[in-house]
């Protein structure tokens, strides 16, 4: 059960469906300007190119519970991507401990070492993988799709900086491929609660991102996640007491003195 939750921290993060609005936005004049910034915008941050560059995400997430109590969690995920092998180490901490998982890419095989609580890390090796899933284990946050389902909605200052915010509106795919693993006789299929959350995520989601005006590169991001969470809630059959009912999650993202990672010794 201790892996399980706090893979789900992980993996709350990377299934974001709604970003919450956060700050004083100063609306921004729309017209050919505009059309040609959020075109570099769009290239700046694609999945081809933020593939490639080095950074560290740190995202917190905070979970209300329905016994009343409430639970945080942190990942940290530093991508080493501008040399090979690319590297990258996930560091979660949650109510149940810590788990650090580090992959290093090779081609079309990724090894991966794995560790609960500080304990010795166990390898996995050469576990195969095709382009779309390495792609998207070094995507990050990434801004893709069609362009015309972006729009700049305003900016923001904070802390010395001008920050872009990009409105994304879209229906998001995910839930449907986690919907479709679920076997026909599974009683989730009867679950009301658990088909509601499902119901809400297939709809259209308007997703914020928040951009430095100087380098074009996303630096933060806040959701509201809880649909996602009762859907894993249930999916790793959680204590009911403990279902979900309200989650954040606030992502912050640094391109600065990330750390240059190494393969561990296999001694």
């Amino acid at each position: 059960m201790k892996s399980k939750k706090i893979t789900y921290l992980m993996f709350s993060f990377f299934c974001i469906l709604a970003f919450a609005c956060v700050g004083c936005t100063k609306t921004t004049d729309t017209g050919e300007d505009n059309e040609k910034l959020l075109t570099s915008i769009l290239e700046k941050n694609s999945l081809e190119n933020v593939s490639k560059t080095n950074s560290i995400l740190t995202t917190e997430l905070k979970q209300e519970l329905k016994n009343g109590k409430s639970e945080n969690g942190t990942v940290t995920t530093i991508y080493s991507l501008e040399s090979q092998p690319h590297i990258i180490k996930e560091v979660s901490k949650g109510a149940s401990g810590t788990m650090t998982r580090l992959f290093v890419v090779k081609n079309d095989t990724v090894d991966t070492y794995f560790s609960v609580d500080n304990a010795k890390l166990e390898l996995n090796k050469n576990t195969s993988m095709n382009k779309d899933g390495i792609k998207a284990l070094t995507a990050k946050l990434s801004l893709n799709g069609d362009k015309k389902d972006y729009k700049i909605v305003g900016t923001e200052e904070e802390n010395g900086k001008t920050l872009i915010k990009i409105a994304y509106t879209n229906k998001n795919s995910a839930i449907d491929t986690i919907v479709e693993s679920i076997p026909s006789d599974s009683e989730l299929k009867k679950n009301s609660t658990f088909n509601a959350a499902v119901s809400r995520l297939k709809k259209d989601k308007t997703v914020y991102y928040w951009v430095d005006k100087e380098n074009l590169r996303i630096v933060k991001a806040d959701s509201d996640t809880t649909d996602m969470s009762i859907v894993f809630h249930y999916l790793n059959e959680g204590p009911k007491d403990k279902l979900p009912e309200k989650t954040t999650t606030s992502t912050t993202i640094s391109y600065d003195n990330v750390e240059k990672l190494s393969v561990p010794s296999e001694k």
